[in-house]
């Protein structure tokens, strides 16, 4: 009999399991401490559960946790997870961090009108300093193309 997987199920389907199993309702409360705060990967750290429940629970149950065979981070601090399913095949799994995020929807250059003039004054001295001679509406074109992300910023 292939064990079912406990991580996903809320509390509610915690409890079912665990009052099937003729385990204490507060054995659920204790579970998802584990699974989703502790994050544990097996039974046996669960140490407030009993052995009885921690026998009872392993016979049909696992964590369902599935660790990545493979990751790989890029200077921006992005990382890409690889994780196995099934035979040969895999699934990929990308993690952003939040500064990241925040840069990619305008970040700090489109918190206030002062920053948007001091990022184009940058831009600008950028594209000189690198002798690049961009066409004369791209300095209109980028600030312009930045109207939806000041609309659309994110709160600091």
């Amino acid at each position: 009999m292939e064990k079912r997987a406990l991580l996903g199920k809320t509390l509610t389907e915690l409890q079912e399991i665990t009052s099937s199993l003729g385990l204490p309702r507060f054995t659920a409360t204790q579970l998802a401490d584990w699974i989703y705060k502790k994050k544990a990967s097996g039974f046996e750290e669960m140490s407030n559960l009993s052995k009885n429940a921690r026998d009872l629970l392993s016979e049909k149950y696992c964590i369902g946790s599935i660790a990545h065979t493979k990751v790989e981070e890029s200077t921006d601090g992005t990382k890409k997870y690889l994780f196995p399913s099934g035979k040969n095949n895999f699934i990929e799994a990308a993690y952003i961090p939040e500064v990241l995020v925040k840069m990619r929807t305008g970040g700090i250059s489109n918190a206030s009108m002062k920053n948007r003039l001091l990022a184009n004054k940058m831009d600008r001295k950028a594209w000189e300093v690198n002798g690049l001679r961009p066409y004369p509406w791209t300095l209109w074109m980028k600030p312009l193309s930045k109207i939806n992300q000041w609309f659309l910023k994110p709160k600091f």
